[in-house]
């Protein structure tokens, strides 16, 4: 069974990304995580660490982004 999860940004500022997770597969919302554009240290919204595979699936991408110098409004990517 593949899974496929879905950012949608929140909050783009000149420090950092917001965006809110989701599976796409339930349509249910995952968390929301805030990455620092500075050294990609992070916050989660519910959670003091990365703890499933969509969070640190979002988390990857989102560094990716920012590491790209862009902020997709929306991103969905999977695996499995």
């Amino acid at each position: 069974m593949s899974r496929l999860f879905t950012i949608k940004l929140i909050s783009n500022t000149k420090d950092s990304l917001v965006y809110d997770i989701w599976d796409e597969d339930r349509n249910e919302y995952v968390n929301q995580i805030e990455v620092s554009k500075k050294d990609f240290s992070y916050h989660l919204k519910s959670n003091q660490k990365l703890s499933n595979s969509y969070e640190s699936s979002a988390f990857r991408a989102i560094k990716r982004a920012i590491s790209m110098n862009v902020a997709p409004k929306e991103y969905s990517d999977g695996w499995g």
